[in-house]
């Protein structure tokens, strides 16, 4: 298993500081509150809904969970890279 350090970038939005934090580990992601607005869609349905499922992402080999962190703590927006299950079709 690789493991990378996590990195962040910070940007200046209209509303303020956002985080853009790459190689997020479940331990980090276990401190930030996760929006609400994740899984609320009409027409969309989130894969992650829940932190706890981001965490687990998080834990996989050569997976790199990036997030977007307002108020220092507050994740707003995410992205996911890993490989797919051996189980699964593309």
């Amino acid at each position: 298993m690789t493991t990378y350090a996590s990195h962040e970038i910070l940007a200046a939005t209209p509303l303020g500081e956002l985080g853009i934090r790459s190689f997020c580990t479940p331990d980090g992601i276990r401190t930030l509150s996760f929006d609400r607005q994740f899984g609320t869609h009409a027409h969309y349905r989130s894969l992650f809904t829940k932190r706890e499922s981001l965490e687990r992402k998080a834990e996989q080999p050569d997976a790199n969970v990036v997030l977007a962190i307002a108020d220092a703590a507050h994740i707003v927006g995410f992205g996911v890279l890993a490989y797919p299950d051996p189980e699964e079709r593309w």
